[in-house]
C-alpha cells in the first residue's frame, strides 16, 4: 500500500511537469539558454521571439515585454518584424495599454486567424469598434448575426462633464455611474448641508463650520466633486473590461 502511495504521488508529479504550462515554462528556459551562449543575431532574434511566446502563453506579459525589448531590430526578417508587433501588441492589451497596442496593430500583424482575433480585441480596446466589427465578421462570416448583436452592445462611455454636473446633486452622480457605494456618501452629503444651514440658524458659526462643513467637506467635495474625473475612468474602464471579456469568449466559441 506503502509503495502504492508513492508511486502514485510520483505519477502525479511528473504528469504536473509535462502540461502545457509546465512545458512553456521549460521552453522559456530553454531559448534563455540559447542567448546565453552568444547566439548569433538571427538565431538570438528567434530564440527571443519564442520565449516572448511562451511567457505570453504563461501571462507573463511584463517578462514578455522585456524579452521583445531585447529584441536585435536590424537584424529582424519582415515575417519577424510582424510577428514582434503581435506579440508586443498583446502585452499591451492585457496589461491595459490599448492605444499602444493598437499603434503596434497598425504597423502590421502576422496572417492567422489567432493574430486577426486579437487584432478584433485590441481594435474594440481602442474604441475602433466599427473596425473590430468589421474585421470579426470577415474572420467569421457565418456568424455575422452574431457578432452584430454583439458589438450593439458596445460601450457607451460616460462623459466627465454629465458626472460633474449631476455630483452637483447627489446621488444623481453615482447613478449615472451605476455606482453601488452612493448612499452613504449621499446620506453624510445631505446630513453636512443640514447641520451647517441649521447651526447658521441657530447663529453658531464655528460649529457650522468646524461640523457641517468638515462634513461636507468630507463627503461631498472629497468623495465627489473632487473624484469626478477618476470616478469617470474608472467607470469607463470597467464597461470596457466587461465588453472584452464577453468578446473575447464570442471569438472562442466553436
Amino acid at each position: 500500500m506503502k509503495h502504492l502511495r508513492w508511486f502514485c504521488i510520483i505519477s502525479i508529479f511528473l504528469f504536473a511537469a509535462f502540461t502545457t504550462s509546465a512545458q512553456s515554462a521549460l521552453e522559456a528556459v530553454e531559448y534563455e539558454r540559447v542567448l546565453y551562449e552568444g547566439a548569433a543575431p538571427a538565431e538570438a532574434n528567434a530564440a527571443l521571439l519564442s520565449r516572448a511566446a511562451s511567457l505570453v502563453g504563461l501571462q507573463r506579459y511584463d517578462d514578455a515585454a522585456d524579452a521583445l525589448d531585447r529584441l536585435r531590430l536590424y537584424a529582424l526578417s519582415d515575417e519577424d518584424r510582424l510577428r514582434c508587433n503581435h506579440l508586443r501588441a498583446v502585452t499591451l492589451f492585457r496589461t491595459g495599454n490599448y492605444c499602444g497596442a493598437v499603434s503596434c496593430l497598425d504597423e502590421g500583424f502576422p496572417e492567422g486567424k489567432e493574430a486577426w482575433c486579437d487584432a478584433v480585441l485590441i481594435l474594440s480596446g481602442a474604441g475602433r469598434f466599427s473596425q473590430a466589427r468589421q474585421l470579426a465578421v470577415n474572420i467569421l462570416p457565418e456568424r455575422e448575426a452574431q457578432l452584430n448583436d454583439l458589438f450593439s452592445k458596445a460601450p457607451r462611455f460616460k462623459k466627465e462633464g454629465t458626472t460633474l454636473a449631476l455630483s452637483f446633486l447627489p446621488p444623481l452622480g453615482h447613478l449615472y455611474l451605476k455606482e453601488k457605494n452612493w448612499l452613504p456618501v449621499t446620506l453624510i452629503s445631505y446630513g453636512g448641508m443640514a447641520l451647517t444651514a441649521w447651526q447658521i440658524v441657530e447663529g453658531n458659526y464655528l460649529n457650522a463650520f468646524l461640523g457641517g462643513g468638515l462634513l461636507l467637506n468630507a463627503s461631498y467635495m472629497e468623495h465627489n466633486i473632487a473624484t469626478f474625473k477618476e470616478r469617470t475612468d474608472a467607470a469607463n474602464e470597467k464597461l470596457m473590461r466587461e465588453f472584452l471579456t464577453t468578446l473575447e469568449s464570442g471569438l472562442k466559441q466553436p
